[in-house]
């Protein structure tokens, strides 16, 4: 793959003078799943999810009770993913910023 193109990805029985994105993706078109969650899918799909992942990952091994900015990313994450809490306060955090609008 010298070129960057993946020529995996080309299906050769269409001509490409007929149908140029036949030709270069018809492959990866008759042989990719798009997950049912999602209405596209690609690399770069994948590149943000792995991405995520590995963010979420430090994050999660970050110690909150140290004080730095990693524990302070850290106790905001922890806070942002405590849905129990975040349930029974309901608006009462933000209640007094909701009631200048």
């Amino acid at each position: 793959m010298k070129s960057g193109i993946d020529l995996t990805h080309i299906n050769a029985a269409i001509r490409p003078q007929d149908d140029l994105y036949r030709y270069m993706n018809g492959s990866w078109i008759e042989n990719s799943e798009i997950p049912a969650d999602r209405p596209i899918h690609g690399a770069f799909h994948v590149l943000r999810d792995m991405s995520e992942e590995r963010t979420r990952e430090i994050i999660e091994q970050a110690d909150p009770t140290k004080g730095n900015e990693a524990a302070q990313i850290a106790a905001l994450y922890q806070s942002f993913m405590d849905e129990a809490l975040i349930e029974k306060l309901g608006m009462t955090p933000i209640k007094a910023e909701l009631d200048l609008v």
